[in-house]
């Protein structure tokens, strides 16, 4: 694959595909993914960012099974580092909870290990670019906390802008979006 690159290997007929950049693979979450998920969720720096917050295992469970149930509707995937085979997050999209009228929500989350090299950007934007050519959605949202500057910066990126502050289980968030029309899918 030459730089700024990117394939979808092909899913049986309503199936969600795998997705791949240069330096990732995002491969449609299974049940045999919770555990290595759940020590990225469980990271001190990646869950002090996120509306959710599962404390154990057990209260991932939920949340997993609704990401399960989503990798094949919406797109949920798990990210996987091509260079070291490792499951370093997820990304993908929920129904948008906070304003049921919404369109899908971009969501996504990167191990501590991985930040500050632009892999939480590649990931997002491949995301943005399956759901945009292989959905009719007007336009897609995605939450970020306020302090949350990093998110902020790869939402920005992708070309989203915030529409409106939220509290969102007594969080400050911003809610941003992408209409159709403003992407423009980039080389990476």
């Amino acid at each position: 694959m030459t730089p700024g690159e990117t394939t979808s290997r092909r899913a049986p007929h309503g199936a969600t595909p795998e997705l791949e950049t240069t330096r990732l693979r995002l491969r449609p979450l299974e049940a045999g993914d919770r555990e290595a998920l759940f020590r990225v969720y469980a990271e001190p720096q990646v869950s002090r960012n996120l509306l959710i917050q599962p404390r154990s295992l057990a209260e991932f469970r939920r949340p997993f099974h609704l990401m399960i149930d989503l990798a094949s509707t919406l797109g949920m995937w798990v990210i996987i580092h091509k260079q070291d085979d490792r499951l370093i997050g997820r990304c993908g999209f929920y129904p948008c909870s906070e304003l049921p009228d919404e369109p899908p929500e971009l969501a996504y989350l990167l191990s501590k290990d991985y930040w500050g090299i632009g892999l939480g950007t590649e990931a997002a934007r491949r995301c943005v670019d399956y759901a945009f050519t292989a959905h009719a959605w007007p336009e897609i949202v995605a939450m970020a906390r306020v302090e949350n500057t990093a998110s902020a910066r790869v939402l920005r990126k992708l070309g989203m802008t915030v529409a409106q502050r939220l509290e969102v289980r007594g969080i400050a968030t911003d809610l941003y979006r992408l209409p159709r029309p403003a992407y423009r899918s980039e080389v990476l």
